[in-house]
């Protein structure tokens, strides 16, 4: 059984995506995940120079209007970052969302963070997937009357 996967239509593959996380979100509570995230315990220290760059990133969530631009600026920040950095800075912003004063930052976790993080890694996970398919059929020529990868195999031998 293969998946043919329209490469040309964006909007298909943000559905994809987008159904994953919410199928995520639905199956695993709020505060299951969060704990998850945050496998380093209660309290992350933190160096001012994060603080500060945690504080600022607050202040663009806040002013991220759709799910897509939330997405966009967690991914930016999240790329940018190393392995062991990225793991701090998700720990810390999750311990400054909810820790905060007020309760529009607060809200920040569940209403923007939470599916935006879930998309983060439903996307990792669906480029993964790619990256093996098209792993799998590297070297392999491709005739034009070649329609499905699996289906065809059979018929071309001679």
């Amino acid at each position: 059984m293969s998946t043919n996967l329209p490469l040309n239509n964006s909007n298909d593959v943000e559905h994809r995506v987008t159904q994953a996380w919410q199928s995520r979100t639905d199956s695993i509570g709020e505060n299951q995940k969060t704990e998850e995230i945050t496998s380093m315990g209660e309290s992350v220290d933190l160096s001012e120079a994060e603080k500060k760059t945690i504080e600022d990133f607050i202040e663009r969530l806040l002013t991220t209007q759709s799910k897509r631009e939330t997405y966009v600026l967690l991914n930016h920040k999240l790329s940018s970052l190393s392995r062991e950095s990225r793991e701090k800075f998700i720990a810390g912003l999750i311990q400054e969302l909810k820790n905060a004063d007020s309760p529009e930052v607060e809200a920040l976790l569940k209403e923007k963070f939470n599916p935006a993080y879930s998309m983060y890694i439903a996307s990792g996970m669906m480029v993964a997937q790619l990256n093996e398919h098209s792993l799998e059929n590297f070297g392999q020529v491709i005739s034009e009357d070649d329609d499905d990868d699996d289906d065809d195999d059979e018929s071309n031998e001679i």
